[in-house]
């Protein structure tokens, strides 16, 4: 049998991966993407002249299928090793961080290789799905504004648990109380642009006893520009607590946080920029790489279903289209 028609709802690394395995398998595959870039928290921001990867910093291969994805990409020159100072950090006491395996970056940034993954198969960036609803032949989706999307063989949801959930509640009950133990967190991201290089003997920390998650210079990764960059990216516990700051204040108390972290007094910024990420990284996962169901046409995947990293959803992206596939080819 064929593919027929198959919608992906998200284009961050997982809806990008699976799309991309369905490619030869589907009759006619359209990714859809709330954002106006692919990517997900694969993101970049540029503010001002500086330039920062405002969601997940790096990522790391142990799987065999994204080692070898990694070697792909980095033959064509879509990512490179970030090879820094790397350390865990607590009130300016510092131990170097014993790295399990090299830390990778897109370049020139961090979307680049989500932009690379959507020119391989047909991306819609500013559509937000806001219904899915059982047709007498498949699926009909609409946005927000009770637009149809089309109607489609199978829907593929490569979602947070909270959006799908939302989407599947209804259709699928069984998998959206699934998706209630796999809450997501929201999480606040500080960038700063200092006019000349700041006085830290590190590029990258992941900080201890502290509203500080990581914190890394971003102008250290291979391929940036030379300004002075930093990203700050404060622990949940910290966002939920603080939740009613507005973000002048937010942003002030992460800048002493950082300068508290490295000991140290640093310049006021030229350029702040803040950001929440809601959703952000799932607070449970799912212990299955995606889950599809072949008779009704359904599929989940994303990097909350085996963690919280780019591989994690790459392994969640593959796993799923390799199961529609066996299925379009039975």
């Amino acid at each position: 049998m064929g593919g027929g028609r198959i919608a992906i709802v998200g284009a961050g690394m997982a809806g990008l991966t699976c799309a991309t395995a369905l490619e030869l398998a589907a009759a006619e595959l359209t990714v859809f993407e709330a954002g106006f870039q692919p990517g997900g928290r694969m993101a970049c921001q540029r503010q001002d002249g500086y330039e920062f990867d405002s969601g997940l910093p790096y990522f790391s291969a142990a799987d065999e299928r994204f080692r070898l994805a990694l070697d792909h990409w980095r033959e064509e020159g879509l990512v490179a090793a970030w090879e820094g100072w790397f350390v865990d950090l607590e009130h300016g006491n510092f131990l170097r961080r014993e790295q399990a395996a090299p830390w990778f970056v897109g370049l020139p940034n961090m979307a680049a290789l989500a932009r690379h993954l959507a020119s391989l198969c047909r991306v819609e960036c500013g559509v937000r799905v806001a219904r899915l609803e059982r047709l007498e032949s498949g699926w009909g989706l609409s946005d927000a504004a009770g637009r149809s999307l089309g109607a489609f063989d199978q829907v593929l949801l490569a979602l947070p648990p909270g959006p799908a959930g939302a989407l599947l509640s209804g259709v699928h009950d069984a998998w959206a109380e699934r998706l209630g133990a796999c809450a997501d967190t929201r999480t606040w991201v500080l960038m700063l642009g200092f006019d000349r290089r700041q006085d830290l003997f590190f590029d990258a920390a992941y900080v201890s006893d502290s509203p500080i998650n990581w914190m890394a210079r971003n102008n250290s990764k291979p391929g940036r520009g030379g300004r002075e960059s930093w990203v700050l990216e404060a622990t949940p516990e910290w966002t939920r607590r603080f939740a009613h700051l507005a973000p002048e204040e937010v942003g002030a108390r992460l800048f002493r946080a950082m300068q508290e972290a490295a000991g140290t007094r640093l310049d006021a910024p030229e350029v702040r920029v803040l950001r929440a990420w809601a959703p952000g990284r799932a607070i449970g996962v799912l212990g299955e790489p995606c889950l599809y169901d072949a008779e009704r046409g359904l599929g989940l995947c994303g990097d909350w279903c085996l963690g919280t990293t780019v591989e994690a959803a790459f392994l969640s992206g593959l796993a799923l289209g390799e199961a529609v596939t066996e299925t379009c080819l039975a």
